[in-house]
């Protein structure tokens, strides 16, 4: 039934008039457990009891059971009034035993008042389950739960692994609950994919699921509903009778649909390789869906955040949940999301999408992810909004065909340069002063605002999340598909995107510089900009590969990658700050090489280069063990064939910064270690990206090893090596000061300093001589940078000398400018005129006085 429908009334009028038929799909089901499974249908009364009043129902049922079966029925019929639904409005329970019976009839009724009745029939188990329980040849199910989710789990390929794992997230989760369902169809693959993941209960084939709850995180559990043997992921009919099936013996007042395998954006997902790597297209999709509406779809696959795929799917979903770029493996994070949803089964669609991409990207805090979530109720306009945008780039092509490139091109790219972010692109258009484009860009972006309801990723910083294919590149072939609508989307025809892309594309040829191979290419770049340069390159010859180096100005960090129209071939380099990328390729036959040349920090001109390089040959060989480490020159990048294991040595000075990177083809897989003179590691990157970088601190001055380990090298043996060294500075006294600055003879004098030092200070020194030799002491850590230290009270001194040493702790010392401090006397001391001369006479006059008191 459609949720488009609102009002459940006319629906109960509707199918009060109906009596449910079989539906033309295989009802060949085992209900192990009778719990899980009831019939939920409308009858329409009639007079049972002879009264005239339609207050009754018959209700007809085969259950197949075994004579030691003891099967408890409970019917019980709720009223559908027009103003309320009255839950439990009469209860009849019938308590009935059979023995070897298959066939029993029950009548329900008469009941209170006349009205459309819901019927349940619930089978309870005693001792054992019936073996099968159906009525009319329709399953008895649980309906009007609150969410049924229906994962469409596409595990036969390589990530059948990747999906066992993600099943038993979705045990661990709960699974099914009172308030939630979570089904699904779940294919595996004959290939042996899932034992690198750890997982022995290996069967090949395609079964529906109903997920339970279940802990062990390395079987499954949950319950099997049916095995429909080996069926094609990538057919329509797979996914058409895999969403009936779930909606109607799962019924719930809201549904998730979700999409489980590779993506690949306009060219579909779920990629079925026992069926020759069949997969459902754009059309497809769109076409399994015609009969059915859903609250929230969402694709845990790579690639599918795209404005087609929205699109595609806008007339049958509220709520859309997808990545712009590739996901891993492993997927979203179900074990958060499913209990999340368990624990508040009353969330909506909005709710459950913003709780999945808040997940998954807490799932993944080291990876570059994305996740976007966009209200579909909130795009009623924008096929008509597209349409205005579109129409003004025609209209403004003659006259801003560069500023349009150039606002592309400042787009982040996806893919081959043939999709791109496209709000992004949006909101460069809209600065480009062009007042009729910035309008339609300003709308565009508006609507594009209230439909998004969450984004977020690890990867991006400013990010809406949705792609659109826009290629920067003229791919004959491919865009000739898309423009001829061989996806079978409905963005096309319905909007003017297409009509935009067909002018668009006649500009291309001479928006893009081309370079002759024979001469070095020159250029300039701004930071956060991209430059393409494409390149008619003969075939190379048998052992030979193309270089192509690119030499950047300092203090700039930088990109390149290159690839062929057919994409027979692709390389990229981007190696840390002020070192130059080098990419290489065999060329098989005559073809058209693009050069993509993006500046992540800095400003400045840039040069490309071509060589020809033997595959075969390595001019630092033999190098193979450590003892025959070939010497390599810091700040220099080097060009190596590694087609085995590979050892240098660099001289350092302690305390040295340096940084050690090797690039290579994505395609193949170099690691990178570092040893010291005694043979220990010191650090090491092994990674399943490239670079492969180390940075580290030289603890001595000295030889250091690098290591460079083949670990996968399937395409052209090579790779550069750059060792970049900062040398370590010594210390800096920033500033110096002595309290007292006038000190008296006799005084102590309290010395300060402020010292900077990158690396860590290992001791602070004062020096000090009067007349008697110099004395050393350490300086106290006050914190920060200051120090302080005392020198002490220096008897008979007229004046004391000071310096202050700071030594790092790679012993690199740097002295103060000595200071001399002259000591001041002290004044000499007189007596007053009161006690020289005022002080005796008062003593002769008392005396006499003292003297006559005696008497007395």
């Amino acid at each position: 039934m459609k949720k488009i429908i609102s009002n459940k009334y006319i629906v109960v009028l509707i199918i009060s008039l109906l009596i449910l038929f079989p539906m033309n799909f295989s009802k060949n089901i085992t209900a192990a457990n009778p719990y899980a499974y009831f019939y939920d249908v409308y009858y329409i009364l009639e007079d049972l009891d002879g009264d005239g009043n339609n207050d009754g129902a018959t209700l007809e049922f085969d259950v197949d059971v075994d004579t030691a079966d003891l099967i408890e029925v409970t019917v019980t019929a709720r009223l559908y009034s027009i103003s309320d639904i009255l839950i439990d409005e009469n209860h009849i329970r019938y308590l009935t035993y059979f023995d070897d019976i298959d066939y029993k009839s029950l009548i329900i009724g008469p009941v209170a008042a006349d009205g459309l009745y819901y019927i349940e029939v619930v089978l309870e188990q005693t001792y054992y389950p019936a073996e099968y329980l159906y009525s009319d040849d329709e399953y008895l199910y649980d309906a009007y739960k609150e969410w049924t989710v229906m994962v469409y789990m596409d595990g036969d390929n390589d990530l059948e692994g990747a999906a066992l794992k993600d099943f038993n997230e979705m045990e661990y989760a709960g699974g099914t609950t009172s308030n939630v369902n979570v089904v699904t169809i779940f294919d595996r693959c004959s290939a042996d994919y899932e034992t690198s993941y750890g997982y022995s209960n290996d069967w090949s084939g395609t079964r529906y699921y109903e997920v339970r709850a279940d802990s062990d995180m390395s079987t499954m559990n949950s319950y099997l509903v049916q095995d429909l043997g080996e069926q094609n992921m990538g057919e329509i009919a797979t996914l058409y009778y895999f969403i009936d099936w779930a909606m109607t013996y799962y019924a719930a007042d809201h549904y998730a649909l979700i999409f489980w395998d590779h993506g690949g954006g306009l060219d579909g997902v779920c990629w079925d390789e026992d069926n020759g790597y069949d997969n459902l297209d754009l059309f497809e999709i769109w076409y399994a869906l015609q009969e059915y509406y859903i609250d929230f779809i969402g694709f845990d696959a790579c690639d599918m955040g795209q404005f087609e795929v929205l699109h595609q799917i806008k007339d049958y979903c509220d709520v859309f949940g997808a990545s712009m770029t590739p996901e891993p493996g492993d997927g979203w994070d179900y074990i958060s999301s499913i209990s999340s949803l368990i624990s508040n089964p009353y969330m909506s669609a909005e709710q459950f999408g913003r709780i999945i991409c808040e997940d998954y990207i807490a799932f993944y805090p080291d990876t570059g992810v994305t996740f976007g979530v966009y209200d579909i109720n909130a795009l009623s306009d924008f096929d008509t909004l597209l349409n205005d945008f579109s129409l003004q780039l025609i209209s403004a092509l003659p006259s801003y065909k560069t500023q349009i490139f150039q606002a592309r091109l400042n787009t982040r790219m996806l893919g081959w340069l043939d999709s791109c972010d496209f709000y992004q692109f949006i909101e460069n258009i809209a600065s480009l002063g062009y007042a009729p484009l910035a309008s339609s860009a300003s709308n565009l972006l508006s609507v594009l605002d209230d439909a998004l309801i969450y984004t977020d990723s690890t990867q991006y910083s400013s990010f809406y999340g949705l792609a659109i294919y826009f290629p920067a590149i003229d791919y004959t072939a491919e865009f000739q598909q898309y423009l001829d609508n061989d996806y079978g989307m409905t963005i096309i025809g319905s909007t003017y995107w297409d009509n935009f892309l067909a002018d668009w594309r006649s500009e291309l040829s001479v928006l893009i510089p081309s370079w002759d191979e024979n001469l070095d290419y020159s250029g300039s770049i701004s930071s956060g900009e991209t430059k393409i340069i494409q390149a008619y390159l003969p075939a190379t010859p048998v052992d030979d590969a193309y270089i192509v180096t690119l030499s950047i100005e300092y203090d700039m960090e930088v990109s390149l990658m290159t690839w062929n129209e057919e994409r027979t071939f692709y390389s990229s380099s981007f190696m840390p700050l002020n070192i130059p990328e080098t990419v290489g390729f065999f060329c098989d036959s005559a073809t058209f090489a693009y050069f993509i040349v993006s500046s992540h920090s800095g400003s400045g001109s840039f040069e490309l280069s071509f060589y020809w390089i033997d595959v075969t040959d390595d001019s630092h060989e033999d190098n193979d063990i450590i003892s025959q480490s070939s010497t390599l020159e810091i700040d220099t990048t080097y060009f190596m064939m590694g087609m085995d294991d590979d050892y240098f040595e660099i001289n350092l000075n302690a305390g040295d910064t340096v940084t050690t990177a090797i690039e290579f083809n994505l395609i193949n897989d170099y690691d990178l270690y570092i040893y010291d003179d005694s043979y220990s590691e010191v650090d090491y990157s092994a990674g399943f990206s490239h670079p492969e970088v180390v940075e580290f601190v030289a603890e001595y001055s000295g030889n250091y090893y690098l290591y460079v380990e083949p670990f996968d090298v399937s395409y052209i043996p090579y790779y550069t090596i750059s060792t970049r060294v900062t040398p370590d500075e010594a210390p800096s006294i920033v500033s110096t000061d002595h309290t007292p600055s006038s000190p008296i003879t006799g005084q102590s004098i309290t010395v300060t300093c402020h010292i900077t030092d990158n690396m860590g200070l290992n001791s602070v020194t004062l020096a000090y001589n009067t007349s008697t030799g110099w004395v050393s002491i350490n300086m106290n850590h006050l914190g920060g940078g200051f120090y302080e230290g005392i020198i002490p009270y220096q008897e008979d001194a007229t004046s004391v000398q000071y310096y202050i040493i700071a030594e790092d702790n790679y012993a690199h010392v740097t002295e103060s400018n000595y200071i001399t401090i002259i000591y001041t006397p002290p004044e000499p001391t007189t007596e007053s005129s009161f006690t020289g001369f005022i002080l005796p006479l008062l003593i002769v006059a008392i005396l006499p006085i003292i003297r006559k008191r005696k008497k007395k």
